[in-house]
């Protein structure tokens, strides 16, 4: 006796990739009047969320690399699980004039949080800040509109049972019912219905003797 084939499941697996998409702003205002800063020293922002990661503006009133320049980067204070991102940060500085952010410098990247900062220390000449954008309190207002994008890939395994083959069983009802039975068997005095197919599958004799015959549901004696 042969062993039935043991039925496993079956598995089916499936992706979707999602981009969730997050924006905020946040304003920084830096005093630019005298010890404030030594060169090369840098203050800091408050900590902001956007897209589920505490960020941070750092400013170098009297230049970090450069003397001649204020340096402004966006430092991730804290990630969100480390997936990684797409970062792009716009950094504006605010008209004396028309009170309206014009933007300076815009920055993007694909990367975890950790392979920060974003900006430049060369954010803007020392002596062109005075023209439109020191304020009448000697400060300047930084703003930073950033847009983060996280990427992550889901995948889903699910387990399909996979019924156990009832094909004799499938034959056998079908041989009862007589439904697309094509040849007839007629043993004494007693008619059996069937499928040529099926027989023909069975047996090399009756697949010469019902193919090599040219009536449709003929009696076989």
């Amino acid at each position: 006796m042969v062993a039935a084939p043991e039925i496993r499941p079956m598995t089916r697996t499936s992706s979707t990739y999602i981009a969730e998409t997050a924006r905020g702003t946040h304003s920084f205002k830096v005093s630019m009047k005298r010890g404030t800063a030594a060169a090369g020293a840098y203050v800091s922002s408050d900590t902001f969320v956007v897209g589920g990661h505490d960020w941070r503006i750092r400013c170098y009133p009297r230049g970090s690399y450069s003397k001649t320049h204020v340096g402004v980067f966006l430092d991730v204070v804290s990630e969100g699980g480390g997936i990684e991102v797409e970062v792009l940060c716009d950094f504006r500085l605010l008209n004396r004039a028309t009170k309206v952010f014009s933007s300076v410098l815009s920055v993007e990247r694909l990367s975890k949080p950790s392979k920060g900062p974003w900006g430049s220390p060369f954010f803007m000449s020392r002596s062109l800040l005075g023209a439109s954008y020191l304020q009448d309190d000697g400060c300047i207002v930084i703003g930073c509109d950033i847009t983060v994008v996280r990427q992550s890939l889901v995948e889903e395994t699910v387990e399909v049972q996979v019924p156990p083959s009832d094909l004799s069983d499938d034959l056998g009802k079908l041989l009862e019912s007589g439904v697309g039975a094509d040849v007839t068997f007629e043993v004494k005095g007693e008619v059996f219905h069937a499928h040529k197919i099926v027989l023909a599958a069975r047996s090399p004799v009756f697949k010469e003797l019902i193919y090599g015959s040219t009536g449709d549901n003929e009696t076989v004696r």
